[in-house]
């Protein structure tokens, strides 16, 4: 009976890896670009109509500057690819790059998901208390508030990153040079910190919005309870006769025809938005929930497995936060009457 050697097994089984980790390489970097440009376009789409309509009110400027945010998600997420593929291609080491690049995309997801809370706040108040919040989110308020929103995570994130150090190292044995980043005791330092206070927002904000599910769909559940009870029915009743004055009067069946109020409409224009911020709070949060434990997986990896598994999973953790950023998109066209009818009107659909 033939044999096999352990070490040529063993040989087998690490090609067979090797194998496999490529292959599930360019079907990431494949991915990353397709969710990419599918960010980029439908953003730029959000952004055109948006403003196309007129930022007149507060839910306006915020699907506006939600949708400038996860426009430039997607530009990162492209240029973060580009320069992976000049980096094998031209074996150039562009590791400072990537580094910086990483950061600005960090800070475009967590704009994404300060505004998309603020969505689901500002949303649910209204619905819980209608009369009291009628003048506490204005488009003044919101243009104040989302500027702030922009700058915070961009002025944490350029801190952190500030606190490594990029020197110009030479190699005499190749007669080339390259970048270095160095990390000093401080990085490590505000590392910790920066972790710590991330994952405390993050989870401050995950609440917020689950708290904001919970009220949502009970203002929605009431929203159509009140469509139902406000839209008149239209029905035949053969057994009674209503007799107008006048002596040319004839006696018959009535037939009572109605159309829906200015209540039935406005409580149904109120369900729909209530709907729009609904799904787009949910998917966030099912997203968010997703890329978190692809992250822990990732860091799990990088002490156990290497380096190409942490490579693979944070590449698809970034895909995770891209997708996140091109569905709005789809919920606007759903939910959303004026966007849909813009939209429809420039491509001549109707």
């Amino acid at each position: 009976m033939d044999v096999t050697p352990i070490s040529d097994a063993m040989d087998e089984v690490e090609q067979a890896t090797a194998t496999y980790l490529v292959i599930v390489g360019y079907l990431l970097i494949i991915t990353m670009v397709v969710v990419g440009v599918a960010a980029v376009v439908l953003n730029l789409t959000n952004t055109v109509v948006f403003l196309s309509l007129g930022l007149m009110d507060s839910s306006t400027v915020c699907f506006f500057s939600l949708s400038l945010s996860d426009l430039f998600t997607g530009l990162f997420m492209i240029g973060f690819v580009v320069i992976d593929i000049v980096k094998n291609l031209a074996q150039m080491d562009l590791f400072v790059f990537e580094y910086f690049l990483i950061h600005f995309f960090v800070t475009s997801t967590e704009t994404s998901s300060a505004i998309t809370t603020y969505i689901a706040l500002q949303r649910a108040l209204c619905v819980a208390l209608p009369f009291y919040t009628r003048h506490a989110f204005t488009r003044r308020k919101s243009a104040l508030v989302i500027p702030a929103v922009f700058v915070l995570p961009l002025a944490c994130n350029m801190a952190w990153a500030s606190t490594s150090r990029i020197t110009l190292e030479e190699n005499n044995a190749t007669n080339s040079t390259r970048y270095v980043l160095s990390v000093g005791e401080i990085r490590e330092k505000a590392t910790n910190y920066m972790i710590i206070l991330k994952l405390c927002v993050m989870i401050l904000e995950q609440v917020v919005m689950i708290i904001c599910i919970v009220v949502l769909v009970i203002g929605l559940r009431s929203s159509r309870q009140l469509i139902a009870r406000s839209r008149p029915a239209t029905r035949t009743n053969p057994g009674i006769s209503i007799l107008p004055t006048g002596s040319n009067s004839l006696a018959g069946p009535s037939r009572v025809h109605s159309s829906p109020t200015k209540q039935s409409k406005r409580e149904n224009k109120e369900s729909k938005a209530i709907q729009q911020c609904l799904f787009i709070v949910i998917i966030h949060v099912i997203l968010t929930i997703l890329r978190s434990i692809i992250r822990t997986l990732s860091v799990i990896s990088l002490n156990s497995e290497g380096y190409d598994q942490t490579v693979y999973l944070s590449n698809f953790g970034f895909i995770i936060d891209c997708l996140n950023a091109a569905v709005q998109f789809f919920i606007y066209m759903k939910y959303n009457t004026k966007y849909r009818n813009f939209v429809c009107v420039k491509l001549g659909l109707n």
